[in-house]
């Protein structure tokens, strides 16, 4: 039997449509297209417990996806937080640092930290125009960085997290 219905005709096209904008907002993660464009993808599990010296905020956790893309100078995040009674809505700035686990630098000898911008980002967006050697370091060692998340209960850090292979 034949359907009279008559929007049969659009059913197809809407079905494909449907697929295609259901991929595109797949890839409205950290850096969107960008891992399939050469980016690398890391990620990193941020916690109070990782934060040198500490204390961090005990109630603040979470997770980041960060895209790297030394071809187009730039990184992209996104920052999930959950705080049990605090810092998630408190967050005042989100930075990449140079650092292995454990280990806080502190002084001149620190380099500077790449700020991502959390005043116009918020926990998601793409900081660009960055060199590419520093970005080339981050993807061969990923290990070697960590993101910082601060709030303002806890300006020197609330929660950190290395970057790690995704």
């Amino acid at each position: 039997m034949r359907c009279r219905c008559p929007f049969s005709r659009f059913a197809v096209p809407f079905a494909a449509l449907f697929f295609l904008a259901s991929a595109a907002s797949a890839q409205v993660t950290a850096g969107g297209g960008d891992a399939a464009k050469g980016g690398k993808r890391l990620e990193a599990s941020l916690t109070a417990g990782a934060e040198v010296p500490g204390p961090g905020d005990p109630d603040l956790s979470g997770s980041a996806d960060v895209v790297v893309t030394p071809s187009r100078g730039r990184i992209c995040f996104d920052v999930s937080l959950d705080a049990a009674s605090s810092g998630a809505d408190n967050v005042i700035a989100l930075h990449l640092h140079a650092g292995v686990a454990g280990d806080a630098c502190a002084g001149d000898d620190c380099p500077a930290p790449i700020d991502l911008d959390f005043a116009n980002q918020g926990l998601e967006g793409c900081v660009k125009k960055l060199g590419t050697q520093l970005l080339n370091a981050i993807v061969d060692e990923p290990e070697h960085f960590y993101l910082h998340v601060h709030t303002s209960a806890f300006p020197a850090g609330a929660a950190r997290g290395q970057l790690v292979d995704d």
